[in-house]
């Protein structure tokens, strides 16, 4: 069912989204090394990216009615995965114990679960009541999605449209963001809005783009 894009209202997301949330994740992005391990997994997640520990984080839903078409966290979160790593630790373990099947066949879960193993060496993350809070000085797109069957209809352009003038309302100049490289749907999406892929110097691009914005008056940001 379509939605057109006066219909759409954009709020603030909360943890009675989860539910919502994580079904157009597990429809959106079937191939994601989260979404196989299941729906809890991927729930646990986003309730993680909800928590009060993230106080630079933008959470943004596009909403007809009650329902959730699209969702946009973005901003700057204190260990989006390591912290959801080490707060789930025992429960993913099971989880990827459950499904040893991934680690043979899935070359991409098995790359994602060789980071998830980096990051749990990494020393834990002070509670947020010990850590300074300082202003943030980038902004980056970390998940977002549209439910499949409204794609198309503006939605995910509404969601970047808010996103990038939260951006400079932070002030801030560069916005990045990653996407599968194998995502051709997504790179045209992000291409079009005026994002680039950033190329290293051995001319190999790894799925990460920037976007340079400016306020008005103002073309040619530090």
């Amino acid at each position: 069912m379509a939605a057109s894009s006066s219909s759409v209202t954009l709020c603030t997301l909360t943890h009675a989204d989860v539910p919502q949330i994580s079904a157009i994740h597990m429809r959106a992005f079937p191939r994601r090394a989260m979404t196989a391990l299941g729906s809890e997994a991927v729930a646990r997640y986003y309730a993680w990216l909800l928590a009060e520990v993230h106080p630079h984080a933008y959470r943004m839903g596009a909403f007809d009615g009650e329902r959730l078409l699209g969702f946009n966290f973005a901003g700057r979160y204190n260990g989006a995965l390591s912290g959801f790593l080490q707060h789930n630790r025992n429960f993913l373990i099971a989880k990827v114990a459950a499904r040893p099947w991934l680690l043979l066949t899935n070359d991409l879960f098995r790359a994602r679960i060789a980071l998830a193993l980096r990051l749990l060496r990494r020393r834990p993350m002070k509670p947020a009541a010990q850590r300074a809070i300082t202003p943030p000085r980038e902004f980056g797109i970390l998940a977002i999605a549209v439910d499949p069957t409204v794609q198309g209809g503006g939605v995910g352009r509404l969601l970047m449209q808010d996103a990038e003038a939260e951006a400079l309302r932070r002030g801030a100049r560069v916005m990045n963001l990653s996407v599968d490289q194998d995502n051709a749907q997504a790179i045209r999406f992000y291409e079009h809005a005026g994002w680039y892929k950033v190329i290293d110097a051995a001319g190999m691009w790894d799925g990460n783009m920037l976007k340079t914005i400016a306020p008005p008056g103002d073309p040619s940001p530090g």
